[in-house]
């Protein structure tokens, strides 16, 4: 069992040359808190606001936790991506997907 931190985010600063900050923004656009389990939770969160610039940043804060992305995602079935306790990952977040997450 872990406390997953889950927040979307965007990048849609810009410098004066108009490039984009190889940063999130810090004011989330939303965040919630899950505590996985052997179950499959998704996020209640949607991503679209700002489509192609939105980032999902995940933190397993006590446990290492499998997620999975889709509309209707199932982190029991196909998880796409391992995060290790204690560690934060980034990922591109698609237009209409939710996170799932599960024990690892």
């Amino acid at each position: 069992m872990s406390t997953v931190h889950i927040a979307l985010s965007t990048s849609r600063s810009k410098r004066t040359t108009g490039d984009m900050l190889p940063a999130v923004e810090a004011d989330a656009l939303a965040s919630e808190v899950i505590t996985s389990t052997s179950s499959n939770q998704q996020t209640t969160i949607t991503a679209g606001q700002y489509p192609g610039a939105e980032f999902w940043v995940v933190t397993a804060v006590d446990g290492n936790v499998l997620i999975s992305a889709g509309a209707n995602p199932d982190a029991t079935a196909d998880y796409t991506h391992f995060i290790l306790a204690g560690t934060t990952r980034d990922f591109v977040a698609t237009s209409g997907h939710k996170l799932a997450v599960v024990n690892a």
